[in-house]
């Protein structure tokens, strides 16, 4: 057998070595780049494929889609912004605005058949809808029209700001942006672990300058050689190692970086360009999926192959003495440190490593279930200070640990010297233990700040002041009990930031949806309404609430608990248990005084109408929270 083709078949081999190590990451790192137009583009048609199926289905059934009203303007659904611009060129302004707002209108008639989520309702179906339907570049226009007083000149200042986003995106985020994945890709070829952290190595180095320069030299000569057809074919071999070598030595100059490429590819062009053939079965089968089988497998093992050929014609050019190979330096993107090198660079963090870290003092009976199950205490000793302050170094280290150990790049030992990053981690540890004081004490500030946020947004929105909750005092419950559910039930899963996750979504829907049916049953009244929303369930949650609880949960978890805990430790024990005192008979008071007086004018009843068709109530301020994204307060309720 050829050796060229025995060592294609090695290198194949060993690429799908490396994306089986590496699964998911890769798979996910070059989903993001298809996404964002950098590379394997195509494999987000399934997208498009997706919408036309749709229209087909409604053109065959004889139904009459929403497109037809603005479809003989020139703007079709999903038009880009040049699209809208052209159409406003060819038909005019006015008329391309009316045919866009005709089809929204008609988008909000048929919502079930022609909306993206089969319903105009929630942030996401929204957002979706309003770029499904061009219905964005009116409000774009209306925004600058403000500031500019003329329709047309606010179109040229939005193709002007359009032209610079796309040459800033095209430079200074694509070229980066492959650079980085070719990274993540070598170093998936030697080691067990990849760091999310090395999305940001380039602006650490402060060489994002240098690799925009390399890339964009690049992608002129390219485009250059463009012009010629047969040179631009040529060249597009020629340049194939330029992301590699970048992402390796990015200090290295632009001509320097292309030349080096040029050289290497000497006599191996035909050779990428059979490579690039054998691709040709897979890419045939990513056809007949719709680009699915691309995106969960033929794009990083292509990229993953493309890795082990530099890899090899990287020590054919320092075998050969090609000039600026030598700057080719990082010894151990390629093979892993030894223990010498490792004790000479991370000396300190082997000591600090060695150091024990130490246990609080064990509590038995009830207050160590409470302690070992739900991470609470009756107060803070000195034996619970010293392990805080433990956690908090071992989260210092934990990081580097992992470069010690050989599992991930050693990046003290990267040849461009890295600007030195702050290694004292975080300044608070979220494995703590907190005392019932501050959870009292952060179940009324979550309960408080919910009641402001909800009074603020309607006061905004519908321009009148109400109690949004169910009691009479400034407090919403449920944003307290659900801070609570969080720090506590999930205590023992704090280290598992995706379990903490997933059980958030369930424990948040379970307590939203119980207590949506508890007031519906026991008081006859529903506070919210999500029937139309996006994936909801008897209208009591919803896919879009859930998410953000998701979101919420991980805040408090890791965030804004520890920093809000900090501070309630500050305050003297004689002085926050008074308080804390005031403000838990305040409360039971209120419930107390509610169940004979309940607060009605919460301020949903004005808006049902409007928000559900079927006559239901709703949730008009959860609704417009949701729509500027914030965190929805769903539940009003006291118990």
């Amino acid at each position: 057998m050829d050796k060229t083709k025995l060592s294609r078949r090695e290198m194949k081999s060993a690429a799908k070595k490396v994306l089986k190590k590496h699964y998911w990451i890769l798979v996910v790192l070059c989903l993001i780049l298809s996404f964002f137009n950098v590379e394997f583009a195509s494999s987000m048609d399934i997208i498009e494929l997706s919408s036309d199926a749709q229209d087909v289905v409604e053109i065959t059934e004889g139904e009459t889609t929403v497109d037809e009203q603005a479809s003989k303007f020139g703007v079709d659904a999903g038009a880009g912004f040049y699209d809208f611009v052209n159409a406003a060129a060819e038909n005019g302004l006015p008329e391309t605005i009316q045919a866009i707002q005709e089809r929204e209108q008609n988008l909000r008639e048929t919502t079930d058949k022609n909306s993206a989520f089969g319903t105009t309702n929630g942030v996401l179906a929204g957002m979706v809808d309003n770029f499904s339907t061009g219905h964005i570049w009116i409000v774009l226009l209306k925004t600058v029209t403000n500031f500019s007083g003329d329709n047309e000149f606010s179109l040229l200042i939005m193709m002007f700001v359009s032209l610079i986003l796309v040459v800033f995106f095209l430079f200074w985020v694509e070229n980066i942006m492959i650079v980085i994945e070719r990274r993540f890709f070598l170093e998936a070829r030697t080691y067990d672990k990849l760091v999310l952290g090395r999305f940001n190595y380039i602006f650490r180095i402060r060489c994002w300058w240098k690799v925009v320069k390399i890339m964009g030299l690049c992608f002129i000569y390219k485009g250059l050689w463009n012009l010629t057809i047969i040179g631009g074919v040529i060249k597009l071999y020629s340049y194939k190692m330029v992301p590699f070598i970048a992402a390796e030595n990015p200090q290295m100059k632009p001509n320097e970086v292309i030349t080096l490429s040029r050289k290497m590819m000497d006599g191996h062009k035909w050779e990428f360009f059979v490579l690039d053939l054998s691709f040709i079965g897979w890419q045939l089968l990513g056809l007949l999926t719709y680009h699915v089988l691309d995106i969960f497998f033929v794009n990083p093992y292509i990229v993953s192959t493309y890795s082990e050929y530099y890899a090899a014609y990287r020590d054919e050019a320092k075998r050969l003495g090609i000039e600026n190979a030598d700057k080719l330096n990082d010894r151990y993107l390629y093979e892993k440190a030894g223990e010498g090198a490792i004790r000479q660079a991370y000396g300190d963090v082997i000591e600090e490593l060695a150091k024990e870290i130490p246990e609080p003092a064990p509590l038995k009976g009830i207050p160590g279930i409470l302690a070992n199950w739900f991470g609470i205490i009756n107060r803070n000793t000195p034996e619970e200070r010293a392990f805080e302050e433990a956690e908090i170094h071992e989260q210092r280290y934990r990081s580097l640990a992992e470069e010690v150990r050989g599992e991930v790049y050693p990046g003290r030992l990267f040849p461009v010297p890295v600007k030195k990053r702050r290694e004292t981690g975080s300044n608070v540890s979220y494995r703590r233990h907190y005392t019932i004081s501050s959870l009292v004490a952060m179940f009324f500030i979550f309960a408080m700040f919910g009641w402001f946020w909800e009074v603020t947004l309607h006061f905004i929105t519908h321009h009148e002041f109400v109690n949004r909750g169910t009691l009479h005092g400034p407090w919403l419950p449920i944003y307290g009990m659900g801070a609570m559910i969080v720090l506590t039930l999930l205590y023992r899963v704090r280290s598992k930031p995706w379990l903490l996750t997933i059980l958030t979504v369930v424990l948040c829907g379970v307590l939203e949806y119980f207590s949506g049916w508890y007031c519906e049953v026991f008081k006859g009244r529903s506070y919210w309404n999500y029937q139309g929303y996006f994936l909801n369930l008897h209208g009591r949650i919803c896919a879009e609430g859930l998410m953000v609880f998701a979101l919420a949960g991980v805040a408090v978890t890791y965030a804004i608990g520890p920093y809000l805990d900090d501070l309630i430790r500050k305050i003297p024990i004689k002085v926050i248990v008074p308080i804390l005192a005031v403000f838990v008979v305040c409360f039971m008071g209120d419930q107390i005084y509610t169940k004979g007086h309940p607060n009605t004018n919460t301020g949903e009843t004005s808006n049902n109408a409007d928000r559900n068709k079927e006559g239901s109530q709703a949730a008009p301020a959860a609704a417009a929270f949701a729509g500027i994204g914030g965190l929805p307060a769903y539940i009003n309720t006291g118990v």
